[in-house]
């Protein structure tokens, strides 16, 4: 089960589960929300959910391969929402008209992943 105490996210690895949070602004068609889940020592992202940004709430499943390779430890997560996203040939994000962060002006929260008990 995900977990949110305060602004910490605790997901086990493994976990399928959902995360929602309110939307930033006025929603728009075409609009998407990136949740990332970051790994400060290594500078990457090592997950990112997208989803459709034009409702009210931001809806985020995750499933179980998208933990299952996590290693268990701290990282730090955001939420970022882009406003009449770009693309480029390919369909890739390359930019928006605008984009909010939910936390990269301040510190970043912690998104734990914790390890679970494994038969054998």
């Amino acid at each position: 089960m995900i977990r949110i105490r305060f602004r910490t996210i605790i997901i086990p690895r493994g976990d399928t589960g959902f995360i929602t949070f309110p939307n930033d602004g006025p929603a728009r068609d075409g609009d998407i929300a990136i949740f990332s889940i970051y790994d400060k020592l290594t500078r990457t992202s090592v997950l990112e959910k997208q989803v459709d940004a034009s409702d009210e709430s931001l809806f985020f499943y995750f499933n179980m391969k998208d933990t299952i390779d996590l290693e268990p430890k701290t990282y730090y997560w955001d939420v970022k929402i882009y406003r009449h996203p770009r693309y480029d040939e390919d369909n890739n994000l390359i930019g928006a008209n605008e984009d909010n962060s939910f936390y990269s002006a301040y510190e970043l929260p912690e998104c734990i992943i914790k390890e679970v008990a494994k038969n054998g």
